[in-house]
């Protein structure tokens, strides 16, 4: 009995698969290491062996790995205002999840309208949780998440650092001295330049301390070196057996300070009920940490001698 071509094709087409299943078997048993490409064919010892199995998938990945899940995207968009150039300038940025990453969003954005900025690290963000300019605020890198997706509007400031007037406590044995804005000039608050780094605070601190004849007369009494009376000293200088801790003040009188009337003689006393924060000792020597967690301008900066 003959048969047509169209009849044979099955046949021949199974005896074929058969003959390929029976020699990658043999072969395996051999010792032949199984391809994981497929659909392609690879000489391996001298034979060609194609569509062997393989645990690659359909899409290419290895299915007995998974995937991890894909970095979250940011989910909002945030108004940037550049606060300081000479036309504010604004950018609607996909807010990014870290303080660092922000940086460089703004950065990349609104370059142009900074040419003396240079690095990301220059600027400055202050989010505003009111939408308010006025009401920008400092916030540490650890703390950005939390003030999204609540915060719509975010302060951008050429340079980590804003100069201007800080006033000055010191630490004594009954706490601080109290804050005097508008009393007779000897016994008025000294002020001081906002320091950028640590090492211009304890300047600035000496400087402040020398003009003021009270806090110099008691820093020598406390450091014992009054014996030879007050003007026989040169300026003053911080001993070496001396350190100082910095803090920055929040609570009611610190608030009822900040929004004061200019001409009020009213004196402040942060020992009623504000409470204080140490400035870390990492910022001794971190000046861009230093720059974010200084007290801003027309706040208040507590020093604190220790031996």
């Amino acid at each position: 009995m003959s048969l047509s071509p169209t009849a044979l094709k099955p046949l021949i087409t199974a005896k074929l698969a058969n003959r390929l299943s029976s020699e990658s078997g043999t072969r395996n048993k051999a010792g032949c290491v199984q391809t994981r490409q497929i659909g392609t064919q690879r000489t391996m010892e001298g034979s060609d062996i194609d569509d062997l199995e393989s645990p690659i998938g359909e899409h290419g990945q290895n299915e007995s790995v998974q995937p991890g899940p894909p970095d979250p995207s940011p989910s909002h968009l945030a108004l940037f205002i550049l606060c300081d150039a000479p036309n504010e300038r604004k950018a609607l940025i996909p807010v990014p999840l870290s303080y660092q990453e922000a940086q460089q969003a703004a950065f990349t954005v609104l370059k142009p309208y900074m040419p003396s900025v240079e690095r990301a690290s220059e600027i400055s963000l202050r989010p505003s949780l009111t939408g308010k300019m006025e009401d920008c605020g400092e916030i540490e890198a650890k703390y950005w998440k939390l003030a999204f997706p609540l915060c719509k509007v975010v302060g951008v400031f050429r340079g980590v650092f804003l100069d201007g007037l800080l006033w000055v406590t010191l630490w004594e044995s009954s706490g601080w001295t109290r804050i005097r804005t508008n009393s007779h000039r000897a016994s008025a608050t000294p002020l001081m330049e906002r320091p950028s780094t640590y090492k211009e605070a304890l300047k600035s601190l000496e400087n402040v301390i020398e003009r003021n004849t009270w806090w110099k007369q008691d820093r020598l009494q406390a450091e014992d070196r009054l014996s030879y009376g007050l003007y026989s000293h040169g300026p003053y200088g911080i001993p070496s057996s001396q350190s100082v801790i910095c803090y920055s003040f929040f609570g009611p009188t610190t608030s009822r300070f900040s929004t004061r009337d200019p001409t009020s003689t009213e004196e402040f006393n942060l020992m009623d009920n504000d409470s204080w924060t140490r400035l870390p000792e990492s910022a001794h020597t971190d000046d861009e940490q230093w720059r974010r967690l200084v007290p801003l301008s027309g706040q208040i900066i507590g020093f604190k001698f220790v031996s």
